[in-house]
C-alpha cells in the first residue's frame, strides 16, 4: 500500500485518475481470486490434451450425436485462410473431433472444410435444440463479422444463412444462444447504446414471425467492460456467460443468474478452480448436467487457448451395510465371520456390530467403491462375493442449480444398504439300498471352458455314482449337461449334451447298462450362478448327477460345492459358430433322453430349435463394473436395461430392449442411438 501511494503521487495529474482507476480494478481483482481460491468448489478439471488442442488457441466446443462428435475452433497451422501479417496469427477455422469411449480420449481431428470455413474467420457458437444445425461466426467486410446458421445435411453442412437482421447489423456480432423453442435470441454486440465494449443482447419473435428491437439485457448482466459467449439452460431459468466485469479474478471469468420475478439477478462468479485469473470463457455444459467443458489461457495448459472438461465432484458418501448370511437352500440364519475390503485401496471395511441370532454383520461403507467379501462359516466353509457400491448422485450437484454447487453438503442422513450372502452348504444326501442306509456324498463334475475332457477329481465322483447304481440295481441315473453364458445357444446346446454323454459313457465302461442312464443337455438356460464372474461362469459349466429309485423318487442329488480348478478362458479354441460334433466315444450307446432344450438329442446339429431373442445393444465393456454402472444410470432415467450373454470376445454387454423380430428393432434403433449411444447396434442372444 505504501509503495502504490507513492506512485500514485508521482503520476501526472492528466494521467493519474485513468491510470489509478484502473491498478485499482487490478488490485480489486487480485483480492477477488485470492478470496475465490481460498475457497474452491469441488471440481475436477481435465484438458483434453492432443490432438484436439494445438500449441494455437483451440476454443468454443460445440457437439452432436449424444456428445461423440465435437466440433471447435482453432487457429492452428494450416487454416484456410493461411497467416494473416496484421495479426500474425492463423485465421480461424472449424475442426471436428471424434469421441474414442474405449481409450476415453478424442481423437481424428480434421478440418471441416468449406462450406462451413472459407479464407477468413470462421467459428463455432453453438447449435440447435433438435441438434441439427450449428450456429457460427463468420467475418464479414464492412460489419466487423455476424452470426450464422447451418443445418446438417447427412454428413454434411449446407451454406450458412445470415441471422436476422435485428441480430446482424454493421458492429461486430460474434456470439448468441436461442431458446428451446426457437423464439428468443441472446447475442452479443458491439453495437451503440450498451453499457461499453461488448454486451448481450436479447430479440423475440412475435406470432407473426417477426423479431422484435433488440433489447439489452441490463446492469445485472452487461458491465463498462466486454461481455461474451452466452448459454441458456434448456429450462429457461439459468443464463451463463463470461465477462471482464462484475466480481472477477482476471480477464473473462464465467457467470451465471437466475431468472426471478424480477428479471435476470445479479450475475454471480463460478469461483476457482473453474475461473482463474487468465482467460475462461465458453461454457458448455453436458446432459448430464454434472460436467460441462470449458476453454481457458490459463497457466499449464499446451498451447495458447485450450479446451477442458469440467466435472462437479463429491466426497464418497458413507453409508450402513447390513450383511445377512443364509443357507441358500433353507433360507436359515447361519453363524458366520464375514469381512469386506475395498478392491482399491485393500482396506477393510470398519465392522460395526453383530447380530448372531439373524445371521447379520454392520459394517461402514462409502458410495462410490466395489467391495471384495469373503465369508467364513463356524463349520470352516468358506465363500466369496463382491459388492458394487456406485456413486449417489446428490441432487444439489447440477448445473440447472449453480446455487447449489456452493452450498455445504449435507452428509447428516446415512443410508443403510442390505447385502444378503447365500452359502451353497454341501447336503448329506441318502441313497438307500434294500438292506441299509449309507449316507453318500455326490459333487457336481466341471468343466473347462469349451471343453468336454473329464477332471481327475471328476474320476472319483463318477465311481461313487457306478457304486451306487451296482449296489442298487432297480435305481437310474439322470445326467444333466449346462454351459456358461458365451457362445450361441445353438452351439452351447450341443456343447451341453455332450458334457452329458462323456459321463454317461464313462459309467458305461465301467459295467453299467446304458438303459438306465437318461441324459439331457440344458445349453446356458439353468445358471445355478452369476455368469458376470469367472467364478460363476466355472459353477455353471457342469454335468448334474441325479439318482432316481424305482418308484421315480430323487434319492441323490450332487451338490455345486466350490469348483478344485478356476478356469478362466474367455475365448475358444475354434469359433462357437463352428457346430461340429463332439466325438466323446466311438460307440453309439443306447441312451435314454429326458427333457433338454434339443427336442431330438440324437441329432443336435439337425434338429437343434433352441429360441432367440433381438435385442438392442447400448454398450459393451471389458469389465463388468462399467456395464452395471451403465445399467444404474438407465435405471434412473426409466428404461429397463439388462446384461445380455457375454460374447465371444468376452465383453459385457447391456441390451435395453428386445423385440420378436429384427424388423421390430431397426424400427426403434434410431430412438436409443438419440437418446444413448450413438453406436447401439442390433443384435441376436
Amino acid at each position: 500500500n505504501e509503495n502504490y501511494n507513492i506512485f500514485k503521487n508521482y503520476l501526472p495529474e492528466k494521467k493519474k485518475k485513468e491510470e489509478v482507476s484502473e491498478i485499482d480494478v487490478e488490485i480489486m481483482k487480485n483480492a477477488t481470486a485470492k478470496n475465490f481460491m481460498k475457497n474452491p468448489l469441488r471440481m475436477k478439471i481435465d484438458n483434453l490434451g492432443e490432438p484436439v488442442n494445438s500449441i494455437y488457441s483451440d476454443y468454443a466446443p460445440v457437439f452432436f450425436e449424444n456428445e461423440g462428435k465435437m466440433l471447435f475452433t482453432s487457429r492452428r497451422e494450416g487454416s484456410t485462410g493461411g497467416l494473416p501479417e496484421e495479426e500474425g496469427k492463423y485465421f480461424e477455422d472449424i475442426y471436428s473431433s471424434n469421441y474414442n469411449k474405449e481409450n476415453n480420449h478424442w481423437a481424428n481431428v480434421r478440418n471441416v472444410g468449406q462450406p462451413l470455413n472459407t479464407s477468413t474467420h470462421d467459428a463455432t457458437i453453438g447449435k440447435t435444440w433438435d441438434e441439427k444445425g450449428l450456429y457460427m461466426y463468420r467475418f464479414v467486410k464492412k460489419r466487423n463479422g455476424n452470426i450464422f446458421l447451418t443445418y446438417l445435411n447427412g454428413d454434411n453442412f449446407t451454406k450458412p444463412e445470415s441471422f436476422p437482421k435485428e441480430v446482424n447489423k454493421k458492429s461486430m456480432e460474434n456470439h448468441a444462444c436461442v431458446t428451446a423453442d426457437g423464439k428468443t435470441i441472446y447475442f452479443v454486440s458491439a453495437r451503440k447504446g450498451g453499457f461499453g465494449g461488448k454486451d448481450i443482447w436479447v430479440t423475440r419473435k412475435d406470432e407473426k414471425g417477426n423479431w422484435s428491437k433488440s433489447v439489452n439485457m441490463g446492469p445485472n448482466i452487461n458491465t463498462k467492460y466486454d461481455e461474451e459467449a452466452p448459454y441458456l439452460m434448456e429450462d429457461g431459468r439459468i443464463f451463463y456467460f463470461c465477462s471482464k466485469g462484475h466480481e472477477n479474478m482476471g480477464n473473462y471469468d464465467i457467470f451465471f443468474s437466475s431468472f426471478e420475478a424480477n428479471g435476470w439477478s445479479k450475475a454471480k462468479n463460478l469461483g476457482f478452480p473453474i475461473n482463474s485469473t487468465e482467460n475462461d470463457i465458453y461454457f458448455t455444459p453436458c446432459k448430464d448436467s454434472v460436467s460441462a467443458y470449458f476453454s481457458s489461457s490459463r497457466y499449464g495448459g499446451i498451447g495458447e487457448m485450450d479446451i477442458y472438461k469440467m466435472t462437479l465432484t463429491q466426497p464418497n458418501r458413507p453409508a450402513y451395510l447390513k450383511c445377512i448370511v443364509l443357507d441358500s437352500l433353507t433360507k436359515a440364519p447361519v453363524l458366520a465371520s464375514v469381512n469386506i475390503k475395498n478392491q482399491v485401496s485393500d482396506i477393510y471395511a470398519e465392522q460395526t456390530h453383530l447380530n448372531n441370532e439373524k445371521g447379520e454383520t454392520f459394517f461402514n461403507i462409502q458410495y462410490g467403491n466395489n467391495y471384495n467379501i469373503s465369508i467364513v462359516t463356524n463349520d470352516s466353509l468358506k465363500q466369496k462375493d463382491s459388492l458394487i457400491v456406485p456413486f449417489k448422485r446428490l441432487e444439489q450437484l447440477s448445473f440447472y442449480n449453480p446455487i447449489g454447487i456452493f452450498q455445504p453438503l449435507d452428509m447428516s442422513n446415512i443410508d443403510t444398504l442390505t447385502k444378503v450372502l447365500l452359502v451353497s452348504r454341501p447336503p448329506q444326501l441318502l441313497v438307500v439300498n434294500d438292506t441299509t442306509k449309507t449316507i453318500i456324498k455326490i459333487n457336481n463334475i466341471y468343466f473347462d471352458f469349451d471343453k468336454i475332457f473329464l477332471r481327475d477329481e471328476s474320476i472319483a465322483e463318477i465311481n461313487k455314482v457306478q457304486k451306487m447304481l451296482k449296489e442298487n440295481p432297480n435305481y437310474s441315473a439322470e445326467l444333466l449337461g449346462h454351459c456358461d453364458i458365451i457362445g450361441t445357444g445353438k452351439y452351447n446346446q450341443i456343447l451341453s449334451e455332450a458334457r452329458s454323454k462323456v459321463v454317461a459313457d464313462m459309467l458305461v465302461k465301467t459295467g453299467i447298462d446304458p438303459s438306465r442312464l437318461n441324459l439331457a443337455g440344458f445349453s446356458f438356460d439353468k445358471p445355478i450362478k452369476d455368469n458376470t464372474s469367472i467364478l460363476g461362469r466355472q459353477y455353471n459349466r457342469r454335468t448334474e448327477i441325479k439318482i432316481i429309485n424305482d418308484k421315480k423318487d430323487v434319492v441323490a442329488i450332487s451338490d455345486a460345492i466350490m469348483p478344485s480348478k478356476i478356469d478362466s478362458s474367455l475365448v475358444p479354441s475354434y469359433s462357437r459358430g463352428n457346430y461340429e460334433s463332439f466325438a466323446v466315444d466311438n460307440v453309439n450307446y443306447d441312451y435314454k433322453t429326458s427333457n433338454s432344450n434339443n427336442p431330438d438329442p440324437t441329432n443336435s446339429v439337425k434338429n437343434n430349435t433352441t429360441s432367440k431373442k433381438t435385442v438392442i445393444i447400448v454398450g459393451s465393456y471389458r469389465k463388468l463394473s462399467n456395464a452395471k454402472i451403465l445399467i444404474a444410470k438407465l435405471s434412473k432415467k426409466g428404461y429397463n436395461a439388462e446384461l445380455v450373454p457375454i460374447n465371444a470376445n468376452g465383453l459385457y454387454r447391456v441390451a435395453i430392449k428386445s423385440y420378436e423380430s429384427k424388423t421390430e428393432a431397426k424400427k426403434e434403433i434410431n430412438k436409443f442411438k438419440n437418446e444413448i449411444n450413438p453406436n447401439s447396434w442390433i443384435a441376436m442372444i
